[in-house]
């Protein structure tokens, strides 16, 4: 892993900028983040996961990210790639789901990642739109099928905000598959392929 890295408790940050997620998830999406032409991101938050997709991904690749406020990131002293655009739009809204429909169905092998405030929503409400090949992740999942407790390998401590039970009749419907699963699964992240 790139020396930009570092942890401290359960979170990690990348050249000091704070990412929201436990340093194990950001090692299996090393695994992931090269094999794309656009990485969309919806719910950004301070961005530093945003900053991690642009650093690992291919220099080719597109990332956009979209939240619902700016005020987060923003208010930070930190220079961010200039792969990214940030989008500031509530993607429930008529002009935010256009604007990820559009980037999702432009030819491209895309990742979308949703870290959003509402994951389940987001991922059932994107989901029909993903090409074969394009892959689909959700944060802070747990797959409430399998008998085991959440988070506790990674000593996470927010409670889960996406369950498989939430996102399995678009799934089944939209013919997903699991997507290096149980690796993004123990590390709090739903992954499916289309």
């Amino acid at each position: 892993m790139n020396n930009t890295i570092t942890s401290s408790g359960v979170h990690c940050y990348i050249n000091g900028l704070h990412i929201s997620h436990p340093v194990s998830a950001i090692e299996a999406l090393n695994t992931a983040v090269v094999k794309f032409d656009k990485i969309i991101e919806v719910g950004y938050y301070m961005g530093g996961l945003t900053e991690y997709f642009a650093e690992f991904s291919s220099d080719d690749c597109k990332i956009i990210a979209y939240d619902i406020t700016d005020k987060h990131r923003s208010g930070q002293n930190f220079t961010f790639s200039n792969k990214i655009s940030f989008e500031e739009v509530d993607c429930f809204s008529n002009q935010g789901f256009e604007k990820i429909k559009n980037e999702i169905t432009f030819p491209g092998k895309v990742l979308l990642f949703c870290d959003g405030g509402d994951k389940d929503r987001e991922f059932n409400l994107f989901s029909p739109f993903l090409k074969s090949g394009d892959v689909i992740m959700v944060h802070d999942y747990h797959d409430d099928s399998l008998d085991e407790r959440y988070a506790s390998h990674v000593n996470w401590p927010y409670a889960p905000e996406c369950y498989y039970s939430d996102i399995k009749d678009s799934i089944e419907t939209f013919n997903f598959k699991k997507y290096s699963y149980d690796l993004f699964r123990t590390n709090l992240i739903g992954s499916f392929i289309k």
